[in-house]
């Protein structure tokens, strides 16, 4: 795989807690199995060259790239699997990787 290709699920923070929040209520009582283990995540994997020219476009700033090998262990491509929390709570995440990374670099740039 080409360096930089690597994909990445990541997830807003909002999107999770609301989740766990709907997820904190008390379960259907016609469930087969009243108790699961739910991936929380956003679905929705990104490049992280994608990442990275998104966070650029937002900081105003060229990132300072230097590419290195595949750690051992480490995957190409990470996704949540929400079939379960979209179908028990609703689940959908929906805030965008800009929106996302936005509210990152505004609150580093007030840290």
């Amino acid at each position: 795989m080409k360096e930089g290709q690597l994909e990445r699920d990541f997830t807003y923070i909002d999107d999770i807690v609301s989740c766990v929040v709907a997820a904190a209520a008390p379960p259907p009582l016609d469930l087969e199995v009243p108790y699961r283990l739910l991936n929380l995540g956003c679905h929705q994997p990104v490049k992280l060259v994608g990442f990275i020219a998104t966070l650029e476009d937002l900081l105003g700033k060229e990132a300072n790239i230097r590419l290195a090998g595949m750690p051992p262990g480490d995957v190409y491509r990470t996704a949540a699997n929400i079939d379960a929390e979209r179908v028990l709570v609703g689940f959908k995440p929906s805030t965008d990787l800009a929106t996302r990374l936005g509210h990152f670099v505004a609150w580093y740039r007030d840290y």
